[in-house]
């Protein structure tokens, strides 16, 4: 009876863990994806060489 619950919680705390592990590599790759939209956007709207004096 006492070995059951003590297993119980085992399970418990990695499952929290994986848990968290991949909510970590999750916002990770988010932000990554996020930060070269940003870059990809800005190039495209901020064009180079002399597109530039349009939008000065």
């Amino acid at each position: 009876m006492t070995v059951k619950p003590k297993r119980a919680m085992l399970s418990k705390s990695m499952d929290v863990r994986t848990l968290s592990v991949i909510n970590l590599i999750l916002s990770a790759i988010l932000t990554i994806f996020f930060l070269k939209l940003c870059l990809c956007v800005r190039q495209h709207f901020i064009p180079h060489g002399p597109e530039r004096s349009l939008f000065v």
